[in-house]
């Protein structure tokens, strides 16, 4: 994914950046279902941390096609539509990766959610970029 995004744009996938990513998925009577989410580009592909048994969770799992709009928070007209498929799926390290996501994203030490919640991390390759200004 990192050779599709355009250098007026590469800013919005920097760890340290508080842009957040509303990632729309496919419901099961082909509805759209939208949710913010933190995310994080590593090895060229997002990684996003939903809780288990969430609608994003779900939805991912059983239709692994989604549309993702990264946001400028500070110029929110400046924004990186992203169109992807789920390319991995794991638990093992869901707790460590999303509260590493707030402290980059939120600057909290832990995320904000449940401790009780399994979170999982999801593997996204980008399919199609385009910058938007």
């Amino acid at each position: 994914m990192a050779n599709q995004i355009p250098a007026s744009h590469a800013d919005l996938l920097q760890a340290d950046r508080e842009a957040f990513a509303v990632l729309c998925t496919v419901m099961a009577d082909g509805s759209r279902q939208a949710t913010p989410v933190l995310f994080v580009l590593a090895a060229g592909r997002l990684r996003l941390n939903p809780a288990r048994g969430r609608t994003s969770d779900r939805t991912m799992a059983a239709r692994p096609v989604v549309a993702l709009g990264i946001l400028d928070p500070q110029e929110p007209q400046r924004h990186l539509p992203v169109l992807g498929r789920v390319v991995g799926v794991e638990e093992e390290g869901g707790r460590a990766h999303i509260d590493r996501l707030a402290e980059e994203h939120m600057g909290k030490a832990t995320h904000p959610g449940p401790v009780t919640e399994r979170r999982v991390i999801y593997t996204i390759e980008a399919t199609a970029v385009q910058a938007m200004s």
